[in-house]
């Protein structure tokens, strides 16, 4: 019984440092998506919507970091950044410019 009691306290700070970890990732997340927001005076008709966006902009950033980290190791010749189309899926981006 003893093993079974340490096993769940050790589950439940597993679960609590997941959560931790999480509220972390969108905190950061939401400091990125809150800026881009307001550079590009982005607005969007529902709450839906946004989340829709905001799920393409985590999606992209993710994309943009991991390239910029190829960059600094000398693997691209080239970074990116986050511009006016950060919340478009490679479907919406207007044509003639570079998808990715």
């Amino acid at each position: 019984m003893k093993h079974l009691s340490i096993c769940f306290v050790l589950s439940i700070i597993l679960l609590s440092d997941v959560a931790n970890a999480t509220k972390k990732r969108d905190f950061g997340l939401n400091i990125f998506w809150n800026k881009f927001k307001r550079d590009y005076h982005k607005k969007y008709s529902s709450h839906d919507e946004e989340h829709r966006r905001r799920e393409i902009f985590r999606k992209n950033l993710k994309r943009i970091q991991e390239h910029n980290a190829k960059f600094a190791k000398g693997e691209s010749t080239y970074r990116m950044i986050i511009n006016k189309f950060a919340d478009l899926d490679a479907n919406e981006v207007p044509k003639g410019l570079k998808r990715w």
